[in-house]
């Protein structure tokens, strides 16, 4: 099934999108300042005429740009084709809208592109989606069950080289707030809901807050990149309360469901990331793998920033250094 489910259909298979006013444009923008592609035709229809016109423009910036412009008096201007493609290495998120005397229209619900793919609309299909081989998307409908979730580990495979009471390690997030981010790998199947299973350590002390995420973003490696936070679960600090009082190594091992946000998607082919952050008097233990990312992969990243305040936007997340080990966290997808 081709990926309509983010774009909602606005206009009816073989009805062009119209503006009809000299004051009405249609325009895109960026979540990030990323490098994409928009490539557009068009027909100018009066009482006498029937003209084709069309543009190109290569965009790198959030600020609201304009696409189509208006057309000139007594002219009915059809977009017959348009393509925006992201031919940059990270991920953006971006909406298409309609301007009426400078009064926004939105069009769409937030597009997330990851790099090189690009979304096409034209007056006889619709939008679609393609992916970075030009290929359209392929995933199962919105809402599709499968019976206990599928089980989806992290992809590590670091040999155990500690021994006693940290068998495999932890890492003690920052107290001052800090988010660590572990590649999980794409999404299986179209969910609405993950479940995350994680051993804690050390308990958290006082917390501000501590949150589970679950977000989407292309890899890259070597590098940090963009995430887009898609659900949270930190209703009262749920990362803080999963600790039980003491200082044992082995508190146990937990599991939290994380709700996708409204108007956010996870999709078949998604690049998946799991998010655990608090901010505490003391932070919190996390067990971890044994060994860092010593290859420096960029299946690993880490931010200040409190994942619930990034919901649908794209947040710079950092290589996490050589010295720090990544959480130990398996997936279920529903």
């Amino acid at each position: 099934m081709v990926r309509y489910q983010s774009v909602p259909h606005l206009w009816s298979i073989g009805n062009p999108m119209i503006i009809i006013n000299t004051n009405e444009t249609i325009n895109v923008q960026l979540d990030t300042a990323v490098s994409v592609d928009i490539v557009h035709s068009y027909v100018d229809i009066t009482s006498t005429t029937f003209l084709a016109n069309g543009g190109n423009v290569n965009i790198s910036t959030t600020a609201n740009t304009i696409i189509m412009a208006p057309p000139a008096a007594s002219t009915q201007r059809q977009l017959k084709f348009l393509s925006i493609r992201n031919r940059d290495i990270i991920t953006t998120g971006l909406t298409i809208k309609k301007n009426v005397a400078s009064v926004e229209y939105l069009l769409t619900a937030p597009i997330i592109l990851k790099a090189g793919e690009s979304l096409h609309y034209t007056d006889q299909a619709g939008f679609i989606f393609y992916d970075w081989n030009g290929r359209t998307h392929a995933t199962n409908p919105c809402g599709v069950q499968q019976a206990g979730g599928v089980y989806y580990p992290v992809l590590w495979s670091f040999a155990s080289t500690t021994s006693g009471v940290n068998p495999i390690g932890f890492r003690v997030l920052d107290s001052g707030g800090q988010t660590v981010a572990t590649y999980i790998g794409r999404a299986p199947k179209t969910a609405k809901r993950v479940m995350v299973k994680y051993r804690t350590c050390n308990n958290s002390v006082t917390a501000t807050w501590g949150e589970l995420a679950v977000a989407t973003g292309t890899p890259i490696m070597g590098a940090g990149t963009n995430l887009t936070v898609l659900g949270f679960n930190g209703t009262n600090n749920a990362i803080a309360n999963s600790y039980t009082s003491g200082t044992g190594q082995l508190q146990g091992t937990y599991s939290n469901y994380i709700d996708v946000a409204p108007g956010q998607t996870i999709l078949e082919g998604d690049d998946i990331w799991i998010l655990i952050g608090n901010q505490a008097t003391t932070g919190a233990n996390i067990r971890c793998l044994a060994n860092p990312d010593d290859l420096q992969t960029g299946l690993s990243l880490s931010t200040g920033t409190r994942p619930s305040l990034n919901i649908g936007k794209a947040v710079a997340y950092a290589l996490d250094s050589v010295l720090n080990t990544s959480p130990y966290i398996s997936v279920s997808y529903t």
